[in-house]
């Protein structure tokens, strides 16, 4: 198995992780306990754990080197946006077209632009620090 396939479905298997748990915390805030889950709650945290995993698994497209960033980033937010309005359309938790939608479609931009735009300056940074280091490095020779 390739190292970036196996990152994939460690990445997956966190992200799965991470809605569920924040699925079950929902449900925790709003009073629910364990025995009064219904199936419709439980199929509700499995696909907050989807909504999770889809996202985090294809962060791996970031490591692809031949692609620029515009063509990671594409690849990363279409299938990651589908499978929102997928789910959130499947669950009842969104109607297309209403003013919820729309709302809930600019907040996601935003959210998506918000961590793209800081994981892409802390990577621009670390640029930075490896390039200052490289030049030190050739002053010394």
């Amino acid at each position: 198995m390739s190292k970036k396939l196996k990152n994939a479905l460690i990445l997956t298997s966190v992200g799965f992780i991470i809605g569920l748990a924040i699925g079950i915390f929902l449900e925790y805030i709003q009073g629910a306990q364990l025995s009064d889950l219904t199936g419709k709650d439980i199929l509700m945290l499995f696909v907050g754990g989807l909504q999770g995993a889809i996202p985090m698994g294809l962060t791996v497209v970031y490591d692809i080197e031949d692609w620029s960033i515009l063509r990671s980033t594409v690849t990363h937010f279409i299938p990651t946006m589908i499978v929102f309005y997928a789910c959130s359309y499947y669950m009842g938790w969104l109607k297309f077209g209403t003013t919820v939608f729309w709302i809930t479609t600019v907040m996601m931009i935003v959210a998506y632009y918000i961590i793209w735009m800081s994981q892409y300056l802390i990577y621009l940074r670390q640029v930075k620090t490896m390039n200052a280091k490289i030049r030190e490095f050739r002053k010394k020779k």
